[in-house]
């Protein structure tokens, strides 16, 4: 079955880049979490940016249908002025199906 990784900032309806593979997605967003919560791509686009952040989600779909059919979805990385924060049960899963989660 044909899989495509959707990442998206759920705080603000975006879309931010698709993946053929979960890895991708995981490495990418590695690469967002080092880069400073109040600059772009990371500075949140609405007026409070100063008190939101981003709200990143990974969605699996089943691509080989029109419309794409929804398999799972992960919260997995918040950023904001608060800090970096990967979520407990993405990184759990992450652990228990790869030998590299990050």
């Amino acid at each position: 079955m044909p899989v495509i990784y959707v990442l998206s900032d759920e705080n603000h309806c975006e879309h931010v880049a698709q993946f053929p593979a979960l890895a991708e997605a995981v490495a990418f967003l590695r690469e967002r979490a080092k880069l400073p919560w109040n600059e772009p791509p990371n500075a949140a686009p609405c007026s409070s940016s100063a008190t939101c952040g981003r709200e990143y989600w990974i969605h699996e779909y089943d691509d080989s249908s029109d419309p794409w059919r929804n398999l799972r979805d992960w919260r997995a990385l918040d950023i904001s002025a608060k800090g970096v924060v990967w979520d407990q049960k993405f990184l759990k899963e992450m652990v228990s199906s790869s030998p590299d989660p990050g």
